[in-house]
């Protein structure tokens, strides 16, 4: 019988983790789909909203393991479930902003703009939390 992990801030972050990794998963099938439909096994083929969907799946996948590394780092030192929580719903939120405004534009959009900054300031503050963890140690 596996041990039940008895750290709620954990769980949490295993829950936003789940969550990330199931929305890699949707990313990288819409990738699949539009593949099938533009007949293109490499590459984009010179199909915009192929192009679009592999970026998307490929941004998600250059931010989102950081996040899901770093909250499970949190969580096992002493962070609390809520600040778990708090970032990983603004990562999740995020993401979405983006794939939405990627999918929808070709060029600049509100969603990418949006998804990319709070990207960047939920890792910022995962890093600085981790690095304090560090220095305070």
């Amino acid at each position: 019988m596996p041990q039940i992990i008895d750290k709620p801030a954990l769980i949490d972050a295993l829950g936003v983790v789940g969550f990330l990794i199931l929305m890699g998963l949707v990313l990288a099938a819409m990738v699949s789909a539009q593949r099938r439909a533009a007949h293109v096994s490499l590459g984009d083929g010179g199909d915009a909203v192929l192009l679009r969907r592999i970026r998307a799946h490929g941004n998600f996948t250059e931010v989102a393991p950081f996040v899901m590394i770093g909250l499970i780092g949190l969580a096992m030192s002493g962070s609390s479930g809520i600040t778990v929580l708090v970032l990983g719903g603004l990562f999740i939120l995020a993401r979405i902003a983006h794939a939405v405004g990627l999918y929808g534009s070709d060029g600049r959009s509100p969603g990418r703009l949006i998804g990319v900054l709070v990207s960047w300031v939920v890792l910022a503050v995962i890093g600085v939390k981790l690095l304090a963890l560090l220095l305070l140690a």
